[in-house]
């Protein structure tokens, strides 16, 4: 429960709202980010990087650069680095 709570709270940040993806993907990427031991920003970060590019913006990658140097994302997991990098690739992230 406090997961989810703190997904959604993370979906907020990044700037989308809760019916912004389909309510199949929102589950599935909370199930799958809660399963693999994902923070809820790891799983946000996967889920946000499947966005269509016009629903990212600059304050995204300031809250993503946050997340990263506050340890709430980590690169080295290889699906998270896949994300960031789909994101990365419209956003900068500096």
């Amino acid at each position: 429960m406090f997961y989810a709570w703190r997904y959604e709270m993370a979906l907020k940040t990044l700037g989308f709202a809760p019916d912004a993806f389909p309510a199949l993907d929102h589950r599935d990427a909370l199930k799958a980010g809660h399963d693999r031991g994902d923070t809820p920003q790891e799983a946000v970060l996967v889920l946000a990087s499947h966005a269509h590019a016009r629903h990212r913006s600059r304050q995204m990658s300031a809250t993503v650069r946050d997340w990263i140097l506050g340890g709430k994302i980590d690169l080295n997991k290889p699906h998270v680095h896949a994300a960031f990098h789909r994101l990365s690739q419209t956003v900068t992230v500096d």
